[in-house]
């Protein structure tokens, strides 16, 4: 079933990617290629396919680096939904939360609408910050 799934997240319906995700999501798979996929849809040009993705990356829980990366990316997301879901997954990795707390730190600083002594009413900026407080204050 999984190369077939893995055919169908290259469908031109985004509903049928969205599907897939989730199909993948709710099998519990976690081999190379699945992870690869679903890094792949987490840069989807459909907002839904992203959220879904970042949704299955939580539920999977692997904490390689590159879903670490791919997930603090998703933070700044032009898509709310999409920048929750990823803060939630990120919080379901294991791995150290002051190191994720730290990363984002790392996002935050060069965000380029932040700037010194400066406040902004940046939304991802914002969330960022809640996302930090969720992350780190969870230790």
């Amino acid at each position: 079933m999984q190369p077939a799934l893995l055919g169908v997240l290259s469908d031109p319906v985004s509903g049928v990617r969205v599907e897939a995700v989730k199909a993948l999501g709710v099998l519990g798979m976690a081999q190379p290629e699945v992870l690869d996929a679903l890094l792949n849809a987490l840069r989807d040009a459909d907002a839904a396919t992203r959220r879904a993705a970042a949704m299955v990356l939580g539920e999977l829980g692997v904490a390689k680096p590159k879903v670490l990366d791919a997930l603090l990316g998703a933070l700044s997301d032009p898509v709310k939904e999409v920048r929750q879901v990823a803060t939630h997954a990120l919080t379901r990795l294991p791995v150290e939360r002051l190191a994720i707390g730290q990363r984002i730190l790392e996002q935050l600083i060069s965000y380029d609408v932040v700037t010194s002594n400066q406040f902004t009413a940046d939304p991802v900026v914002d969330e960022l910050f809640a996302a930090l407080q969720q992350i780190v204050g969870a230790v």
